[in-house]
């Protein structure tokens, strides 16, 4: 999301937790297996991330979709869905393997080496602190640390201290 907002950071995340197999050191040690997070942005783009975990074998699997103003886009298949019920196809499907990446990545990647560093990645260190920050905001927002307890939340950007803004 962070690449899609051209590193905008967003202003306020919300996010509850739960552990279908609750483990007695809690939270701080392990992960939800269950979780529901939203970022705002600035501009008023809400960016919604559901994690299930445990399910299933129907439904686990990775299910990436953007929901806009004039219709879908299913990132798994490569498809838009307008409103005006049109279909096209925008890419190549990834059968949901959600955790090889792109080959337009991989190509990005190795033009930005073969470039000596001088060609303007499609992500870059921004992106990823953008993205790691939102990471780490949505945990904030799910998890009470000194409970060690799933305690939903809001959290702010500016609660993580954290700016690469001039001061």
């Amino acid at each position: 999301m962070s690449l899609v907002m051209k590193e905008q950071h967003p202003i306020t995340c919300v996010s509850m937790g739960f552990s279908q197999k609750p483990r007695p050191e809690g939270p701080n040690a392990f992960s939800e297996t269950h979780s529901a997070t939203v970022f705002k942005f600035p501009d008023g783009t809400l960016f919604s991330y559901t994690h299930l975990w445990l399910l299933p074998g129907r439904y686990n699997a990775e299910i990436l979709t953007v929901f806009g103003e004039k219709g879908t886009v299913d990132l798994n298949q490569g498809m838009y869905y307008g409103r005006d019920e049109k279909e096209q196809c925008v890419g190549e499907a990834s059968d949901r393997k959600w955790d090889m990446g792109t080959p337009e990545s991989l190509q990005d990647f190795v033009a930005n080496i073969r470039s000596g560093g001088k060609r303007t990645p499609n992500a870059n260190a921004e992106t990823g602190r953008v993205s790691t920050l939102m990471c780490i905001m949505g945990r904030m927002a799910m998890v009470d640390p000194a409970r060690n307890a799933y305690e939903p939340r809001v959290v702010h950007w500016k609660d993580l201290g954290s700016t690469t803004e001039p001061a």
